[in-house]
Protein backbone atom coordinates (compact mmCIF):
# COMPACT_ATOMS: atom_id res chain seq x y z
CA UNK A 1 0.00 0.00 0.00
CA UNK A 2 1.42 3.31 -1.08
CA UNK A 3 1.75 6.06 1.53
CA UNK A 4 3.16 9.32 1.67
CA UNK A 5 5.56 10.78 4.40
CA UNK A 6 5.78 14.17 5.24
CA UNK A 7 9.85 14.48 5.00
CA UNK A 8 8.97 17.28 7.88
CA UNK A 9 7.42 17.16 10.61
CA UNK A 10 6.74 20.49 12.67
CA UNK A 11 4.69 21.36 16.00
CA UNK A 12 2.73 24.32 15.20
CA UNK A 13 0.88 27.05 16.68
CA UNK A 14 -1.78 28.95 15.13
CA UNK A 15 -1.64 33.14 14.43
CA UNK A 16 -3.90 34.90 16.05
CA UNK A 17 -6.39 36.84 14.23
CA UNK A 18 -4.81 39.72 12.71
CA UNK A 19 -3.37 39.08 9.15
CA UNK A 20 -3.28 41.40 6.19
CA UNK A 21 -3.01 39.32 3.16
CA UNK A 22 -1.35 42.42 1.58
CA UNK A 23 1.12 43.05 3.38
CA UNK A 24 4.68 41.39 3.36
CA UNK A 25 4.27 39.88 6.78
CA UNK A 26 1.41 38.65 6.43
CA UNK A 27 1.03 34.57 5.69
CA UNK A 28 3.68 33.12 8.22
CA UNK A 29 4.56 29.67 9.06
CA UNK A 30 3.69 29.24 12.66
CA UNK A 31 6.07 26.83 13.80
CA UNK A 32 7.93 26.41 16.84
CA UNK A 33 9.68 22.68 16.63
CA UNK A 34 10.74 20.53 14.25
CA UNK A 35 10.87 16.74 15.70
CA UNK A 36 11.26 14.19 13.04
CA UNK A 37 12.96 15.32 10.04
CA UNK A 38 13.30 13.17 6.42
CA UNK A 39 15.21 13.88 3.49
CA UNK A 40 13.46 17.30 3.18
CA UNK A 41 16.17 18.46 5.08
CA UNK A 42 18.76 17.49 2.68
CA UNK A 43 18.36 20.64 0.19
CA UNK A 44 15.67 21.91 -0.14
CA UNK A 45 14.35 24.58 2.40
CA UNK A 46 12.23 27.40 2.72
CA UNK A 47 13.63 28.28 5.92
CA UNK A 48 16.17 26.61 8.91
CA UNK A 49 14.51 24.06 10.11
CA UNK A 50 15.12 23.22 14.15
CA UNK A 51 14.85 20.38 16.50
CA UNK A 52 13.87 19.88 19.74
CA UNK A 53 15.39 17.58 22.03
CA UNK A 54 14.96 16.82 25.91
CA UNK A 55 11.78 15.40 27.68
CA UNK A 56 9.93 18.91 27.98
CA UNK A 57 10.18 18.89 24.15
CA UNK A 58 7.47 16.56 24.13
CA UNK A 59 8.05 15.11 20.77
CA UNK A 60 4.88 13.36 18.95
CA UNK A 61 2.64 12.33 16.24
CA UNK A 62 0.48 15.55 16.61
CA UNK A 63 3.60 17.28 14.33
CA UNK A 64 2.71 14.34 11.51
CA UNK A 65 2.00 17.24 9.32
CA UNK A 66 3.01 20.73 7.99
CA UNK A 67 0.87 23.01 9.83
CA UNK A 68 0.28 26.79 8.33
CA UNK A 69 -1.90 29.39 10.24
CA UNK A 70 -3.91 31.87 7.62
CA UNK A 71 -4.95 34.81 10.19
CA UNK A 72 -7.94 36.38 9.57
CA UNK A 73 -9.18 39.98 11.75
CA UNK A 74 -7.18 42.25 12.99
CA UNK A 75 -7.06 41.89 16.97
CA UNK A 76 -3.83 41.62 19.28
CA UNK A 77 -4.55 40.69 22.93
CA UNK A 78 -2.04 39.47 25.69
CA UNK A 79 -3.94 36.39 27.03
CA UNK A 80 -1.38 35.36 29.35
CA UNK A 81 -2.70 36.55 32.49
CA UNK A 82 -6.34 35.57 31.41
CA UNK A 83 -7.67 32.41 33.53
CA UNK A 84 -9.25 29.18 31.23
CA UNK A 85 -13.03 30.86 31.71
CA UNK A 86 -11.77 34.36 30.38
CA UNK A 87 -10.21 32.89 27.52
CA UNK A 88 -13.28 30.60 26.50
CA UNK A 89 -15.26 34.02 27.02
CA UNK A 90 -13.41 36.28 25.36
CA UNK A 91 -12.85 33.70 22.29
CA UNK A 92 -16.57 32.62 22.19
CA UNK A 93 -18.73 32.81 18.53
CA UNK A 94 -14.79 33.33 17.00
CA UNK A 95 -14.93 31.29 14.41
CA UNK A 96 -11.22 29.07 12.75
CA UNK A 97 -11.40 26.19 10.21
CA UNK A 98 -9.04 23.59 10.57
CA UNK A 99 -8.31 21.94 7.38
CA UNK A 100 -7.20 17.67 7.33
CA UNK A 101 -7.80 15.58 10.42
CA UNK A 102 -4.56 14.14 10.95
CA UNK A 103 -2.42 14.41 13.85
CA UNK A 104 -2.05 18.14 13.48
CA UNK A 105 -5.34 18.77 12.26
CA UNK A 106 -6.74 16.97 15.35
CA UNK A 107 -4.49 18.30 17.90
CA UNK A 108 -5.51 21.64 16.58
CA UNK A 109 -9.01 21.36 17.15
CA UNK A 110 -8.65 19.41 20.05
CA UNK A 111 -7.02 22.66 22.16
CA UNK A 112 -8.97 25.53 19.89
CA UNK A 113 -12.32 24.11 21.07
CA UNK A 114 -10.98 23.49 24.55
CA UNK A 115 -9.79 27.42 24.19
CA UNK A 116 -13.81 28.32 23.30
CA UNK A 117 -13.53 28.72 20.08
CA UNK A 118 -16.02 27.33 17.33
CA UNK A 119 -13.82 25.10 15.01
CA UNK A 120 -14.73 23.76 11.96
CA UNK A 121 -13.02 20.09 11.26
CA UNK A 122 -12.32 19.75 6.99
CA UNK A 123 -11.47 16.18 6.39
CA UNK A 124 -11.28 14.96 2.38
CA UNK A 125 -11.24 11.09 3.61
CA UNK A 126 -14.22 9.66 4.53
CA UNK A 127 -12.71 9.16 8.39
CA UNK A 128 -10.67 11.07 10.31
CA UNK A 129 -6.95 10.50 10.60
CA UNK A 130 -6.35 9.17 6.92
CA UNK A 131 -3.80 6.36 6.15
CA UNK A 132 -2.30 6.87 9.60
CA UNK A 133 -5.62 5.98 10.91
CA UNK A 134 -5.54 2.25 9.24
CA UNK A 135 -8.87 -0.08 8.44
CA UNK A 136 -9.85 -3.58 8.96
CA UNK A 137 -9.75 -6.45 6.14
CA UNK A 138 -13.44 -8.22 5.95
CA UNK A 139 -11.80 -10.60 7.84
CA UNK A 140 -11.31 -7.91 10.68
CA UNK A 141 -7.61 -8.06 10.38
CA UNK A 142 -6.03 -4.73 11.00
CA UNK A 143 -3.91 -2.58 8.58
CA UNK A 144 -2.05 -0.29 8.99
CA UNK A 145 0.49 1.92 6.63
CA UNK A 146 4.28 1.87 8.16
CA UNK A 147 4.74 1.61 11.50
CA UNK A 148 2.66 2.97 14.37
CA UNK A 149 5.08 2.58 17.29
CA UNK A 150 4.31 5.39 20.02
CA UNK A 151 7.87 5.90 22.18
CA UNK A 152 8.94 7.09 25.63
CA UNK A 153 8.99 10.82 24.81
CA UNK A 154 5.01 10.71 23.12
CA UNK A 155 4.33 12.61 26.62
CA UNK A 156 1.56 14.56 24.76
CA UNK A 157 -0.30 11.34 23.65
CA UNK A 158 0.12 9.39 26.45
CA UNK A 159 -1.75 12.66 28.15
CA UNK A 160 -4.05 12.90 25.53
CA UNK A 161 -5.45 9.68 26.19
CA UNK A 162 -5.54 9.75 30.09
CA UNK A 163 -7.30 12.93 29.35
CA UNK A 164 -10.16 11.33 27.06
CA UNK A 165 -10.14 7.87 29.31
CA UNK A 166 -8.74 5.77 26.75
CA UNK A 167 -6.35 2.83 27.15
CA UNK A 168 -5.39 1.64 23.70
CA UNK A 169 -1.94 0.57 24.49
CA UNK A 170 0.05 -2.44 25.60
CA UNK A 171 2.64 -2.86 27.97
CA UNK A 172 6.34 -1.70 27.37
CA UNK A 173 7.63 -3.92 24.72
CA UNK A 174 10.67 -5.31 23.93
CA UNK A 175 11.91 -4.48 20.35
CA UNK A 176 13.51 -6.51 17.87
CA UNK A 177 15.82 -5.71 14.18
CA UNK A 178 15.46 -9.33 11.81
CA UNK A 179 17.44 -9.53 8.28
CA UNK A 180 17.36 -12.28 6.07
CA UNK A 181 19.94 -13.83 8.32
CA UNK A 182 18.33 -13.73 11.46
CA UNK A 183 17.90 -11.82 15.12
CA UNK A 184 19.81 -8.86 14.36
CA UNK A 185 19.85 -6.99 17.28
CA UNK A 186 17.66 -7.15 20.40
CA UNK A 187 16.38 -4.31 22.61
CA UNK A 188 15.50 -4.18 26.15
CA UNK A 189 12.82 -1.94 28.29
CA UNK A 190 15.28 0.51 28.98
CA UNK A 191 13.50 2.56 31.69
CA UNK A 192 13.59 -0.46 33.86
CA UNK A 193 17.47 -1.40 33.89
CA UNK A 194 19.79 0.93 36.01
CA UNK A 195 20.25 4.39 34.52
CA UNK A 196 23.17 4.85 33.10
CA UNK A 197 25.04 8.41 31.54
CA UNK A 198 23.93 8.89 28.05
CA UNK A 199 24.71 7.13 25.54
CA UNK A 200 26.13 4.23 27.39
CA UNK A 201 23.02 3.00 29.03
CA UNK A 202 21.89 2.36 24.85
CA UNK A 203 24.99 1.00 23.61
CA UNK A 204 25.45 -1.24 26.84
CA UNK A 205 22.05 -3.10 26.66
CA UNK A 206 21.59 -3.00 23.19
CA UNK A 207 22.26 -6.55 22.35
CA UNK A 208 23.93 -6.85 19.00
CA UNK A 209 23.35 -11.09 17.99
CA UNK A 210 25.13 -10.89 14.78
CA UNK A 211 26.84 -7.81 14.28
CA UNK A 212 30.81 -8.34 15.21
CA UNK A 213 32.38 -6.32 18.24
CA UNK A 214 34.95 -4.80 15.47
CA UNK A 215 32.40 -3.56 12.83
CA UNK A 216 30.57 -1.83 15.98
CA UNK A 217 33.87 -0.36 17.38
CA UNK A 218 34.10 1.41 13.80
CA UNK A 219 31.24 4.00 15.02
CA UNK A 220 32.74 5.67 17.82
CA UNK A 221 34.32 8.18 15.83
CA UNK A 222 30.67 8.79 14.83
CA UNK A 223 30.42 10.76 18.35
CA UNK A 224 32.30 13.52 17.04
CA UNK A 225 29.80 14.73 14.51
CA UNK A 226 26.68 13.73 17.06
CA UNK A 227 28.64 16.26 19.40
CA UNK A 228 29.45 18.95 16.96
CA UNK A 229 26.36 19.06 15.43
CA UNK A 230 24.94 21.77 17.62
CA UNK A 231 21.85 22.89 15.15
CA UNK A 232 23.61 26.03 14.66
CA UNK A 233 23.26 27.82 11.06
CA UNK A 234 26.72 27.11 10.18
CA UNK A 235 26.14 23.44 11.54
CA UNK A 236 23.28 22.94 9.24
CA UNK A 237 24.65 24.52 6.34
CA UNK A 238 28.31 22.16 7.04
CA UNK A 239 26.33 18.84 7.52
CA UNK A 240 22.82 19.38 5.47
CA UNK A 241 25.36 19.96 2.43
CA UNK A 242 26.03 15.81 2.55
CA UNK A 243 24.32 12.83 2.51
CA UNK A 244 24.23 10.32 5.87
CA UNK A 245 25.65 7.82 3.88
CA UNK A 246 28.95 10.05 2.94
CA UNK A 247 28.67 10.87 6.84
CA UNK A 248 29.08 7.58 7.84
CA UNK A 249 32.07 6.61 5.16
CA UNK A 250 34.17 10.21 6.45
CA UNK A 251 34.10 8.93 10.04
CA UNK A 252 35.19 5.34 8.77
CA UNK A 253 32.36 3.05 9.63
CA UNK A 254 32.55 -0.47 8.36
CA UNK A 255 29.98 -1.12 5.56
CA UNK A 256 28.91 -4.09 7.71
CA UNK A 257 27.46 -1.46 10.80
CA UNK A 258 26.11 1.29 7.61
CA UNK A 259 24.11 -1.94 6.42
CA UNK A 260 22.92 -3.84 9.04
CA UNK A 261 22.42 -1.05 11.87
CA UNK A 262 22.73 2.50 10.13
CA UNK A 263 20.58 1.57 7.30
CA UNK A 264 17.71 0.17 8.89
CA UNK A 265 17.24 2.86 11.39
CA UNK A 266 17.63 5.35 8.70
CA UNK A 267 14.42 3.65 6.88
CA UNK A 268 12.45 3.01 9.97
CA UNK A 269 12.92 6.71 11.07
CA UNK A 270 13.79 8.69 8.21
CA UNK A 271 11.84 6.54 5.55
CA UNK A 272 14.54 7.08 3.28
CA UNK A 273 18.12 4.92 2.99
CA UNK A 274 21.14 6.80 3.66
CA UNK A 275 22.52 8.01 0.41
CA UNK A 276 18.61 10.20 0.04
CA UNK A 277 18.69 11.27 3.85
CA UNK A 278 21.13 14.62 4.43
CA UNK A 279 23.70 14.20 7.22
CA UNK A 280 21.78 16.74 9.33
CA UNK A 281 18.53 14.79 9.06
CA UNK A 282 20.72 11.98 10.62
CA UNK A 283 22.44 13.43 13.23
CA UNK A 284 19.43 14.92 14.68
CA UNK A 285 17.89 11.57 14.56
CA UNK A 286 20.56 9.54 15.64
CA UNK A 287 20.54 12.63 19.17
CA UNK A 288 16.99 12.27 19.69
CA UNK A 289 16.19 8.73 19.71
CA UNK A 290 19.38 6.60 20.80
CA UNK A 291 21.63 9.10 22.31
CA UNK A 292 19.56 11.81 24.58
CA UNK A 293 17.93 10.17 27.45
CA UNK A 294 18.28 6.19 27.86
CA UNK A 295 14.68 4.89 27.97
CA UNK A 296 13.51 6.95 24.25
CA UNK A 297 13.19 3.98 22.42
CA UNK A 298 11.13 2.13 24.90
CA UNK A 299 7.83 1.63 22.88
CA UNK A 300 3.88 0.60 23.04
CA UNK A 301 1.66 -0.40 20.89
CA UNK A 302 -1.66 0.06 19.98
CA UNK A 303 -4.13 -2.61 20.37
CA UNK A 304 -5.86 -2.32 17.30
CA UNK A 305 -6.36 0.42 14.87
CA UNK A 306 -5.08 3.92 15.68
CA UNK A 307 -8.12 5.05 13.96
CA UNK A 308 -10.56 3.22 15.89
CA UNK A 309 -8.60 3.27 19.40
CA UNK A 310 -7.81 6.57 19.33
CA UNK A 311 -8.96 8.60 16.69
CA UNK A 312 -12.97 7.88 16.25
CA UNK A 313 -13.36 8.70 20.34
CA UNK A 314 -10.98 11.77 19.62
CA UNK A 315 -13.48 13.27 17.34
CA UNK A 316 -16.67 12.26 19.59
CA UNK A 317 -15.26 14.02 22.26
CA UNK A 318 -14.26 17.26 20.61
CA UNK A 319 -18.28 16.92 19.22
CA UNK A 320 -19.38 16.91 22.87
CA UNK A 321 -17.49 20.33 22.93
CA UNK A 322 -18.63 21.81 20.21
CA UNK A 323 -16.31 20.97 17.47
CA UNK A 324 -17.86 20.35 13.53
CA UNK A 325 -16.31 17.67 12.14
CA UNK A 326 -17.00 17.12 8.13
CA UNK A 327 -15.90 14.42 5.90
CA UNK A 328 -15.63 14.45 2.30
CA UNK A 329 -14.71 18.26 2.45
CA UNK A 330 -11.47 19.01 -0.30
CA UNK A 331 -10.56 22.40 0.34
CA UNK A 332 -9.81 24.12 -3.01
CA UNK A 333 -9.35 27.89 -2.28
CA UNK A 334 -10.01 30.82 0.11
CA UNK A 335 -12.56 33.82 0.25
CA UNK A 336 -10.17 37.55 0.48
CA UNK A 337 -12.42 40.47 1.84
CA UNK A 338 -10.80 42.59 -0.89
CA UNK A 339 -11.33 45.59 1.28
CA UNK A 340 -9.33 44.57 4.50
CA UNK A 341 -7.25 42.35 3.05
CA UNK A 342 -8.26 39.11 5.12
CA UNK A 343 -9.59 35.97 4.87
CA UNK A 344 -13.24 35.44 5.67
CA UNK A 345 -13.83 31.83 4.71
CA UNK A 346 -12.45 28.46 3.46
CA UNK A 347 -13.91 27.04 0.06
CA UNK A 348 -15.27 23.51 -0.91
CA UNK A 349 -16.07 23.45 -4.28
CA UNK A 350 -19.01 25.88 -4.34
CA UNK A 351 -19.64 25.47 -0.36
CA UNK A 352 -18.35 28.15 1.81
CA UNK A 353 -17.14 28.05 5.44
CA UNK A 354 -16.94 31.67 7.18
CA UNK A 355 -13.92 31.63 9.59
CA UNK A 356 -12.25 34.68 11.51
CA UNK A 357 -8.69 32.31 11.32
CA UNK A 358 -8.41 29.13 9.48
CA UNK A 359 -5.12 26.47 9.85
CA UNK A 360 -3.92 23.84 7.08
CA UNK A 361 -2.59 20.62 8.67
CA UNK A 362 -2.27 18.44 5.61
CA UNK A 363 0.74 16.78 3.65
CA UNK A 364 2.80 18.38 1.79
CA UNK A 365 1.36 17.00 -1.18
CA UNK A 366 -2.36 18.02 -0.91
CA UNK A 367 -0.83 21.84 0.39
CA UNK A 368 0.81 22.16 -3.21
CA UNK A 369 -2.25 20.99 -4.44
CA UNK A 370 -4.50 23.46 -2.65
CA UNK A 371 -1.89 26.44 -3.51
CA UNK A 372 -1.62 25.42 -7.27
CA UNK A 373 -5.70 25.48 -7.70
CA UNK A 374 -6.10 28.65 -5.23
CA UNK A 375 -6.44 32.19 -6.77
CA UNK A 376 -5.17 33.88 -3.23
CA UNK A 377 -2.53 31.23 -1.60
CA UNK A 378 -0.54 31.11 -5.18
CA UNK A 379 -0.10 34.90 -5.24
CA UNK A 380 1.62 34.33 -2.22
CA UNK A 381 5.46 33.81 -2.10
CA UNK A 382 5.25 31.87 1.23
CA UNK A 383 2.83 29.52 0.08
CA UNK A 384 4.32 29.15 -3.88
CA UNK A 385 7.63 28.09 -2.18
CA UNK A 386 5.74 24.80 -0.98
CA UNK A 387 6.96 23.57 -4.17
CA UNK A 388 10.22 23.12 -3.45
CA UNK A 389 9.09 20.74 -0.93
CA UNK A 390 8.37 16.82 -1.55
CA UNK A 391 7.49 14.02 0.00
CA UNK A 392 8.80 9.96 0.37
CA UNK A 393 6.37 7.39 -1.42
CA UNK A 394 6.34 4.61 1.17
CA UNK A 395 5.81 0.67 -0.04
CA UNK A 396 4.27 -0.94 3.47
CA UNK A 397 3.58 -4.25 3.20
CA UNK A 398 1.99 -6.35 5.95
CA UNK A 399 2.20 -10.54 6.27
CA UNK A 400 -0.43 -12.54 8.17
CA UNK A 401 1.30 -15.73 10.03
CA UNK A 402 -1.24 -18.83 9.52
CA UNK A 403 0.48 -20.37 12.62
CA UNK A 404 1.68 -19.28 16.13
CA UNK A 405 5.70 -18.94 16.16
CA UNK A 406 7.07 -19.24 19.02
CA UNK A 407 8.86 -15.86 20.02
CA UNK A 408 10.12 -13.80 22.82
CA UNK A 409 9.02 -10.76 21.78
Amino acid sequence: MAGECLQTRWTSSLLSSGTDLRGPRSLRLATTKLLVDSRSCCRRQIGRLKYSSGRNARPCKLASKLVVAVAGAAEEEEDTVMDEEKKQQKNKNKKVVVVGAEWAGLGAAHHLTKQGYEVTLLEAGAQPGGLVAGWKTASGRSVEVGIHGFWYPYQNIFSLVDELGLEPFTTWTRSAQYSPNGLEVESPIFQALPQLPSPLGTFVYTQFKLLPLVDRLTALPLMYAVIDFDNSDTAWQDYDARTARELFREFGCSDRVYQDAFNPMLLVGLFAPGELCSAAACLGMLYYFILAHQPDFDVVWCRGTVGEMIFKPWVASMRGGGCQFLSGKRVTDLVLNEATGAVTGVRCGEEEFQTDAGAFSVGITAMQRIVANSKVLKTREEFVNMANLGAVDILAVRLWLDQKVPSLH
